[in-house]
């Protein structure tokens, strides 16, 4: 894989915010002239730079990175050189995939300057996977920082989420703070009303569509310039918007401290904390109802709830990765109060779409919890004796597997743009 200069060297820059500390030596000027000037003394003239600034080394979704990667599948490029480890990216198991797996299939030779990695050495490649890993626990280390601030900030008081809840608005001496909005307040106190006279979710929705109060989503849209095509759907109230409403403790005065949380540091999707497992930060604003009201609601519903999303304690691995198979929707879990056992044998995913709707949106798609763990728990074991008979061939599956999801993610992201701009 010596670089013969047929094709095109690659010489790959990447600036994020996080790099910001660092100062002049990580800018992107900096990184140009350290590749040109070793790709000159190379004698390699026949490079192209790749720059992608202000993006993330835990995220390969990155334009210009993509791009490389493609011109790669062409055949275009032969050689990529990066500054450091680092700048390529700071996923240690993703890097090592590109690396080990990629480059290599693609016979693309990889130097790293700083690092004194090439793929051509076999002494430089036995510290990268150290070195990768290193610069993931920068990553973490960053992100760890970053959540501790927001947390501090959040058991304080200060409401952090980039838009008020319904019956409020963002103080405007105060963009974390919270206040009473005249405008719909009012919608937020009848469904309490309704629901201290003892109704139901889907009757309330019933009713709120006959006296033509506007949803949610209207005054989102409104706000934002943006309106529906069908005027009707501005009152068409589900039994979950009216549930979310009646069981937020911000409607009282309180506020939840985190709603949700990353599986890990790197992780785009967020899974919900159940509501048994949430902090509550007590008297942060002034609450749309008493609390004697939002307490005696929570009562009501408490005794008309046979089959309710899971609060038994029962703890939900499959949060956030379960997805209806005709509608997109997540699976959620349910556990049905009825059942005098363990919570775990009671419990159930079942499709949100039909939990909302009902039959004529999707289909129930209910699977047991314990038929789930079971399916997944023999997976789980046939593919550990896998990897105990051959380790090496095991690792190698996972690292290319890993590599082509990377490359299908692209993919994806790509053909959603080209739809959004058409």
């Amino acid at each position: 894989m010596a670089v013969t200069g047929n094709k095109l060297t690659a010489l790959y820059c990447r600036l994020s915010l996080d790099d910001g500390n660092e100062g002049e030596s990580m800018s992107i000027q900096s990184q140009k002239a350290i590749l040109e000037n070793y790709a000159r003394n190379a004698g390699i003239i026949n490079y192209e730079f790749y720059v992608d600034d202000g993006y993330s080394g835990t995220n390969f979704n990155r334009p210009s990175f993509q791009k490389m990667i493609s011109d790669i599948e062409d055949g275009k490029i032969e050689c990529v050189i990066t500054k450091d480890l680092s700048r390529l990216g700071r996923n240690y198991l993703e890097s090592g995939a590109y690396i080990e797996v990629f480059f290599p299939k693609h016979k693309v030779r990889y130097i790293a300057v700083n690092d004194g990695v090439d793929s051509m050495s076999a002494a430089g490649l036995d510290i990268t996977p150290f070195k990768n890993i290193l610069n993931e626990f920068y990553s973490r280390d960053i992100s760890k920082k970053v959540k501790t601030g927001k947390h501090i900030r959040a058991a304080s008081g200060k409401y952090m989420c980039t838009h008020a809840p319904f019956g409020y608005i963002k103080d405007p001496e105060d963009r974390n703070h919270l206040l009473i909005d005249e405008q719909t307040a009012p919608i937020v106190r009848r469904i309490f009303e309704l629901a201290l006279e003892g109704m139901g979710n889907n009757r309330i929705s019933k009713i709120l569509k006959k006296e033509r109060l506007p949803r949610p989503a209207f005054f989102k849209q409104e706000y934002f310039g943006k309106y529906f095509d069908n005027t009707e759907g501005y009152y068409d109230w589900t039994q979950s918007i009216i549930t979310r409403i009646l069981r937020n403790p911000l409607y009282k005065g309180d506020m939840w401290l985190h709603t949700t949380s990353k599986s890990t540091f790197n992780s785009k999707s967020r899974g919900y904390i159940g509501t048994h497992e949430r902090e509550i930060v007590q008297n942060t604003h002034e609450g749309i109802v008493s609390r004697e009201v939002w307490d005696t609601v929570q009562e009501i519903m408490n005794r008309h709830s046979k089959v309710r999303p899971s609060n038994s304690g029962y703890e939900n691995l499959f949060r956030g990765i379960l997805k209806c198979p005709d509608c997109g929707r997540s699976l959620l879990l349910h556990t049905d109060t009825r059942k005098k056992c363990e919570a775990r044998l009671a419990s159930f995913f079942q499709c949100s779409t039909y939990r909302m709707k009902g039959r004529s949106a999707c289909e129930q798609h209910r699977i047991e919890a314990v038929d789930l763990e079971k399916a997944v728990l023999e997976d789980i074991q046939k593919n550990a004796k896998k990897a105990m008979k051959n380790p090496e061939s095991f690792i190698r599956k996972i690292l290319s597997g890993m590599a082509s999801q990377s490359i299908e993610n692209a993919d994806k992201l790509e053909k959603l743009i080209v739809k959004l701009e058409a």
